[in-house]
């Protein structure tokens, strides 16, 4: 689950990689809703760790 500032905004969708550092470039964001669900490229500079339980990792 993504969060934003208001809401939860959408969820991970995939993550694209650099071909020759294999290093992440993008990470796929798709938006929920069902009127006009999108997705996003999002910079991993403007990615926070995600909060809660061990290591940041949630279970569900």
């Amino acid at each position: 689950m993504l969060e934003a500032l208001d809401d939860d905004s959408g969820h991970c969708h995939d993550f694209l990689f650099d071909d020759e550092l294999w290093t992440p470039c993008s990470m796929v964001a798709a938006t929920d809703g069902w009127l006009c669900a999108r997705k996003a490229l999002i910079s991993p500079a403007q990615l926070e760790s995600p909060a809660g339980g061990v290591n940041g990792c949630r279970s569900l």
